[in-house]
């Protein structure tokens, strides 16, 4: 209870101050699916709880990859000065800064989950060899080839997440904080980006 109340006192805190410092808006960015996948880079990430329980499998992007694409003209000493503000198509919103999301201060940043992975594989699958000819191979041969597919493994710090919370949070165009010790800050149908500069 008391981290709730002091993360609710620096988010009215940051929100307080960049709203004082005359901020102006200098870009608003449209969650657009579609968009993003021809121009940013998405990762198959696996998450696991800090227990080691595996999640999921799921489809993301990096989300400072699409706020440094809008930022360029920024200089190091304005992107400290930069409040970004996750939008919920309910209207719902928080007030983070650049350094949430700065890999320069995070080992692993917010992400925008785009797609759930589910497939499963046979016990043999058919392959082309380079003669043209089909071929069985058995999938214990390859499976540590299919799990390299992952391009990687995240562990969050929550040491457990409940199946409810887990089907709730991890959709399409959620925005997941993995540092977080929970989930209070992660929100789930992002459809803006909007980010501030302060004066």
């Amino acid at each position: 209870m008391r981290k709730l109340l002091i993360y609710i006192f620096v988010c009215a805190f940051i929100f307080i101050s960049a709203f004082s410092q005359n901020p102006f808006e200098i870009a608003k960015i449209k969650i657009d699916l579609g968009k993003f996948s021809s121009q940013y880079k998405s990762y198959t990430t696996e998450f696991y709880t800090a227990s080691k329980k595996k999640i999921g499998k799921y489809l993301c992007f990096d989300l400072i990859d699409i706020i440094d694409k809008n930022i360029k003209q920024l200089s190091v000493t304005e992107r400290k000065k930069l409040v970004i503000i996750p939008e919920t198509s309910t209207g719902e919103s928080i007030a983070t800064t650049y350094n949430d999301y700065d890999i320069n201060n995070r080992k692993i940043t917010p992400m925008l989950i785009v797609g759930v992975i589910k497939g499963t594989v046979g016990d043999t699958a058919v392959i082309e060899d380079f003669g043209g000819a089909n071929s069985k191979l058995k999938i214990k041969s390859v499976d540590n080839e299919i799990q390299k597919a992952v391009e990687r493994r995240v562990y969050l710090q929550m040491k457990n997440i409940s199946d409810e919370d887990r089907d709730k949070i991890f959709i399409n165009r959620s925005l997941i904080f993995p540092e977080d010790q929970n989930t209070s800050r992660w929100m789930t149908d992002l459809v803006d980006l909007k980010l501030y500069l302060l004066k």
